[in-house]
Order: C-alpha cells, then sequence, then structure tokens
C-alpha cells in the first residue's frame, strides 16, 4: 500500500446526523463550504444544501 499524496482529494463519507448539525452550525456562524469541506470530507454542495434545511 502507498500513503496518499498529501494533495489528493478526500475520500468522502456520510457523516451522522449529529454531525451534520454541527456542521451546518459552524457554516452558520461563518465557516466557508470549502472549510468544511475540508474538515469533515463532505462536499460542498451537500454542506450548502444541508446547512440550508429549515430545522
Amino acid at each position: 500500500m502507498s500513503k496518499s499524496h498529501p494533495d489528493a482529494r478526500p475520500t468522502w463519507f456520510r457523516p451522522l446526523e449529529d454531525s451534520w448539525t454541527q456542521i451546518a452550525e459552524e457554516y452558520k456562524n461563518g465557516a466557508t463550504a470549502a472549510e468544511l469541506e475540508a474538515k469533515w470530507k463532505v462536499s460542498a454542495s451537500s454542506i450548502c444544501r444541508r446547512a440550508c434545511e429549515p430545522d
């Protein structure tokens, strides 16, 4: 097995509902979708879509 390249795109996964709640809060508090994408390994479009859903 080889180590991944530092500039390689992250592997995506499906966060739990609790994680989505935290991601949405961070987004609403000023974090950018790109920052959260890198932190949580979730696509920016999913972050925008989920963060804009009514509570």
